[in-house]
């Protein structure tokens, strides 16, 4: 049974070797309840080892019982680095900020470690009462995780913002708010680096994972949908070459050894439906579920078969990688037919026709018996360079208007509102400072930097500059600066931030002072 976790409650569990702190949350909103981790497992009941994402919500029915992601690639030697975490949390992705220096460190204190709520009721009222006399800035609000910590050279902007007052520094107290999604959305920040890699056995990447589960409170379907939006940034200077990034998802829908499983190609969705019309816990006429990918194409989509152990789930840190790449843990590749091994016919695909047609293959066709099913959905890419960004865009959807099969065309119909929902709401991938006053940047340089206290600004026409310290008082300025300009100061050691200022633009840079 699972642990009632109260809502909005952050519980911090201790796993392993690590001794970091994974923070744990109950993200419940819409008709969905999930059970959240920053340790790179979603919809798992850690604390139980159970299911964890009941929808509908109050009815003790799970559809998944985990979601977790895999990232690879070889770097210009040919070397696999990979992050691929299965059930545990903290085995190849932990909490925490890197360094933005190259060296994609993990600082001693973990970083933003946490998991942060944040509702657009909250935001909306204090975009409207943020200067009102006896306004108290919501306690989510003030502690987003808008800057990494300087002194371990953590990027300045992490979690994103409206900046109101264009200063490029999170203020809450004069107007400024976190950018979210959805009605209700959790943030969290993780890294591959911070410890060795229990679950692949692998190299790390050196990368950095923002994520943002969001939902929405509808009377449609959206009521029924999670939004999972996670953006990664190389922070390390390798360049990895056939980049693969992997969803893997874990089913049971309502009870865990009746399931099959497909994939809908032209709709890049994966779903998982009843073996019959009957589940033991949902009853009649049980829900199909689906994971949709909504900026990104499938280019493999693998279910697991334990009874052949080339088709099982991998356990080193090669096999990851193959199955990425549509081969199976022996070195042969998917084939069309049976269920997926020894045919003649490579292929990228399991299972992508339609259950209900006799002449397609599915786990129907196929005569496959139900049981309890792993899957993995993939997607391809040329590379990803030093400082490089990926936006992975993922809605879970739910459908239950027939029989089980009918509901897997309800779920195929579904992905394709969901995407057309999602492309008129505009999302990119978004980081760092919106400015409300101006979006544009100033081009300018400093040198040298670290310096002693003595440098050169060099930026075309005239501009302002200010130097403030971590809290954001200014503690050096001059004026009517030009071109090329030598600044001189007396800073004790220390990181600040230089804020130039040019036509009302400001743009803003880290500024280390050394010993003199």
């Amino acid at each position: 049974m699972k642990n009632r976790l109260a809502t909005l409650l952050v519980l911090l569990v201790v796993f392993g070797i690590t001794h970091a702190q994974v923070a744990v949350y109950n993200h419940e909103f819409n008709n969905v309840k999930s059970i959240l981790t920053n340790g790179g497992v979603l919809f798992q009941d850690v604390m139980s080892s159970s299911a964890g994402y009941e929808i509908p919500k109050g009815s003790g029915n799970d559809a998944l019982y985990n979601m977790s992601f895999w990232y690879a690639g070889e770097d210009i030697n040919g070397q696999l680095k990979i992050s691929g975490t299965k059930y545990m949390p903290e085995t190849d992705m932990f909490p925490g900020a890197l360094s933005d220096d190259g060296a994609a460190t993990a600082s001693p204190l973990a970083g933003p470690n946490l998991i942060y709520p944040i509702r657009k009721s909250e935001i909306d009222n204090h975009i409207e009462n943020w200067d009102a006399l006896g306004y108290v800035v919501p306690e989510n609000i003030a502690n987003w995780p808008a800057h990494g910590d300087l002194d371990y050279n953590q990027d300045f902007y992490l979690a994103p913002f409206v900046d109101t007052d264009g200063d490029g520094i999170y203020d809450p107290e004069a107007g400024d708010y976190p950018v979210m999604r959805g009605d209700f959305a959790t943030y969290m920040i993780m890294n591959d680096k911070r410890n060795i890699h229990t679950e692949t056995g692998g190299d790390p990447i050196g990368i950095e994972v923002h994520q943002m589960i969001y939902t929405y409170a509808t009377d449609d379907y959206l009521n029924n949908t999670t939004f999972i939006h996670s953006r990664i940034i190389n922070r390390s200077t390798q360049v990895l070459y056939t980049f693969k990034a992997g969803v893997f998802i874990d089913p049971d829908l309502g009870f865990p050894t009746d399931d099959l499983a497909g994939v809908n190609v032209d709709n890049n969705v994966a779903y998982v439906y009843n073996g019959s019309n009957i589940d033991a816990r949902y009853g009649e006429n049980p829900p199909a579920v689906g994971v949709v990918s909504l900026n990104n194409d499938i280019s493999t989509f693998i279910v697991y078969n334990d009874e052949n152990p080339a088709q099982s789930l991998p356990s080193m840190a090669s096999n990851y990688y193959s199955n990425l790449k549509g081969i199976w843990n022996d070195g042969t590749s998917i084939s069309l037919g049976g269920t997926g091994y020894g045919g003649e016919t490579p292929t990228s695909y399991m299972y992508p026709g339609d259950p209900s047609d006799p002449e397609e293959w599915s786990e129907i066709s196929n005569s496959n018996l139900s049981g309890d099913r792993t899957m993995m959905m993939a997607h391809s890419f040329d590379g990803l360079g030093f400082k490089e960004e990926l936006c992975f865009d993922y809605a879970i959807i739910y459908n239950r208007d027939g029989d089980h099969l009918e509901n897997v065309q309800g779920i195929i119909d579904l992905a394709g509102e969901v995407k057309e929902f999602y492309d008129e709401s505009g999302y990119g991938c978004e980081l760092g400072v919106l400015s409300v006053a101006d979006n544009e940047e100033i081009d300018f340089k400093v040198f040298p930097n670290p310096s002693s206290g003595t440098f050169t600004i060099n930026a075309e026409g005239d501009y302002d500059i200010e130097i403030m310290n971590m809290a954001g008082q200014i503690v050096y300025q001059e004026k009517t600066l030009n071109s090329t300009s030598h600044v001189q100061t007396n800073l004790a050691e220390g990181v600040y931030l230089l804020k130039v200022v040019q036509n009302g633009i400001s743009s803003l840079q880290r500024l280390v002072i050394t010993a003199k």
